[in-house]
């Protein structure tokens, strides 16, 4: 939703190639998306040692997004690459949740799934409100700027009054904890 206006903005003035390419704006938000998600089990895994038990992962990645890269952007260009991209690195986020759920966590990968669950109605609620709202016209950085900022907003409520649904107690339990360090700050 911001990544195309922004484009739109900062390529103006050329006129060399189009770079106004949705279908791979989406595939590498989805691909960063994806990182982000397995981010933190990898992150585990590296912190308990766990490294080699998950690098034949690491070499499925790799060699999934080289070969679906040369052969996608044979008939797609860089949507193509884009496209390997998100395929391999969504195997390997697959493969490290349910190698930290089994081995490390030592719980069900379906509470795993249940939060991507949560995050896919939050990005699909949040799309569907923003693009009924109505919009801007986005011509400079100033006003993308102020459609940014609204975008975020909405965003943050969206997902806020979701996980305050979904996960109240979670959500009790992080206040207390903010309300604990300030206390103790407080006392330093």
């Amino acid at each position: 939703m911001l990544i195309i206006p922004f484009i739109s903005i900062y390529t103006k003035d050329i006129t060399d190639a189009n770079y106004i390419r949705p279908i791979f704006a989406y595939l590498l938000v989805l691909a960063e998306f994806m990182w982000m998600i397995r981010k933190p089990y990898h992150d585990m895994v590296k912190t308990v040692g766990h490294f080699k038990q998950t690098q034949i992962g690491a070499w499925v990645e790799a060699i999934v997004n080289i070969v679906l890269s040369i052969i996608l952007v044979l008939k797609f260009g860089i949507v193509g690459v884009a496209i390997g991209t998100l395929i391999a690195t969504l195997i390997r986020t697959i493969e490290l949740m349910y190698y930290t759920s089994k081995n490390i966590l030592k719980r069900s990968v379906g509470y795993t799934f249940k939060r991507l669950l949560v995050i896919a109605i939050e990005i699909v609620l949040i799309v569907l409100i923003i693009n009924v709202m109505p919009s801007i016209e986005i011509t400079n950085y100033l006003t993308w700027a102020i459609y940014s900022l609204g975008v975020f907003a909405i965003s943050s409520l969206i997902v806020f009054v979701i996980d305050w649904l979904v996960y109240k107690e979670n959500i009790k339990t992080l206040i207390e904890r903010i309300k604990n360090m300030k206390r103790t700050e407080k006392y330093e």
